[in-house]
């Protein structure tokens, strides 16, 4: 997603001119109401970037910002955007403060285990096709097939830009770090399979002895991020990080607190830092009321 950011403060990150362009698009169906003028389409309303641009939160201090529509396994690198009846849309950026950005969907209310994430498209048209919207929502000079062969070439460029694919599920959009001279990633060599087995486990087991035992395997793991770390191979944290987040389990929290907030000081994405930071002070990750204008 490449245009003219809107940057309006730094826990908002850029926000693309496509955005306004939806939102326009929106008042064209509700100009009283924009934010909900698609709510006849699986109930979607508009969230987060869309009530920055229409003024809602303008008296939001950082840290509000930072928590709003944040959902229990939305990633730092997701911005809630749109929900909707079974789910909702988020902003993924690699890096906080790129111009380079695309909308992914994730089903679900943000209590499961590993939800899986599908990238979609560029251009904030892509919710609408994905909800199967009557073509009457759509600007004249859009077709959906657009929207199908954009969605391919994401997902293509994504495959080669990738360093690896955490837990996010197989259309997902993995991680992407500088990789220079073969210094800045190495793989985890345990399977993904066995790490989700192991993490649903630790989540769900009632054996106390059986959790304890997985979690000596987790130090051990710990202990190989740091020996990456200290070689500048800084995605292996990030990935193992991303695992630990999507398994979306109380217990593995502290867990992924320090991986995360590691991965992201090394990396130098300090924003996602500071939503690491808020996002797992006491009940706020699983907190009730995710909107801060409820």
């Amino acid at each position: 997603m490449k245009s003219s950011p809107k940057v309006f403060r730094r826990p908002l990150q850029p926000i693309p001119d496509t955005f306004e362009e939806f939102l326009n698009l929106a008042r064209k169906f509700n100009e009283d109401d924009p934010l909900n003028a698609f709510n006849s389409i699986s109930g979607l309303k508009l969230v987060g970037p869309f009530e920055i641009l229409d003024g809602v939160l303008d008296h939001a201090t950082d840290d509000e910002l930072r928590l709003h529509w944040r959902f229990p396994n939305d990633l730092p690198e997701m911005q809630t955007c749109a929900v909707f009846e079974g789910g909702r849309f988020c902003i993924w950026r690699d890096e906080p403060d790129t111009n380079n950005s695309f909308i992914v969907t994730i089903p679900g209310n943000g209590d499961e285990f590993f939800a899986e994430i599908t990238v979609l498209g560029e251009h904030p048209c892509c919710m609408l096709f994905h909800l199967n919207a009557s073509s009457a929502f759509f600007p004249k000079n859009m077709k959906k097939n657009d929207f199908q062969d954009d969605e391919k070439r994401i997902k293509s460029e994504r495959i080669k830009k990738r360093v690896a694919l955490p837990l996010h599920g197989a259309e997902g959009p993995g991680i992407v770090v500088p990789v220079k001279n073969g210094i800045g990633y190495r793989p985890i060599l345990t399977p993904n399979a066995h790490i989700k087995h192991m993490f649903l486990t630790i989540a769900t087991t009632t054996n106390e002895k059986e959790r304890e035992k997985l979690m000596g395997s987790v130090r051990e793991m710990l202990s190989l991020i740091q020996m990456a770390d200290d070689e500048m191979d800084f995605g292996m944290g990030l990935e193992l990080g991303h695992d630990c987040f999507m398994a979306n389990a109380p217990r593995l929290d502290k867990v992924t607190k320090l991986l995360l907030a590691k991965a992201y000081e090394l990396l130098g994405r300090k924003e996602y830092g500071e939503i690491v930071r808020i996002q797992f002070v006491d009940g706020n990750r699983r907190r009730e009321n995710l909107s801060i204008l409820v």
